[in-house]
């Protein structure tokens, strides 16, 4: 494969866990939510496998993106929070801009309406 393919190859498997971050953000019929959830999860763990190891500032945001699923595992479908979480205070305007550019903009909005599904 060459350096171009690969570079290809790695774009495409960024912007797949994008993607399914950004369905499960906009994701407003809670039938469909635990579906969006284990997707966005599923292409982030096959992410994480393609990188390998290797440290990169992709990491930074897919931590961001793990973050904001178990924040919609609490807030929007029940799960149980464990000890010490707070999501009040999640403070992802920490990121640098960098890593803000490998994550839809709209996973940072905290100021989004996110339904509360739990007593769907």
């Amino acid at each position: 494969m060459s350096r171009q393919e690969k570079a290809h190859e790695d774009n495409e498997a960024a912007a797949l866990w994008q993607r399914k971050m950004s369905l499960l953000q906009n994701e407003s019929d809670p039938k469909k939510l635990l579906r969006r959830m284990n997707e966005a999860e599923d292409a982030i763990f096959t992410r994480l496998q393609q990188l390998d190891g290797q440290r990169t500032s992709e990491h930074n945001a897919i931590e961001a993106a793990c973050r904001l699923i178990r924040k919609f595992q609490v807030t929007r479908l029940a799960f149980p929070a464990w000890a010490g979480e707070a999501y009040a205070a999640l403070d992802l305007a920490s990121f640098s801009a960098t890593d803000r550019s490998l994550v839809p903009e709209s996973v940072f909005d905290t100021t989004a309406d996110m339904p509360d599904v739990s007593k769907s």
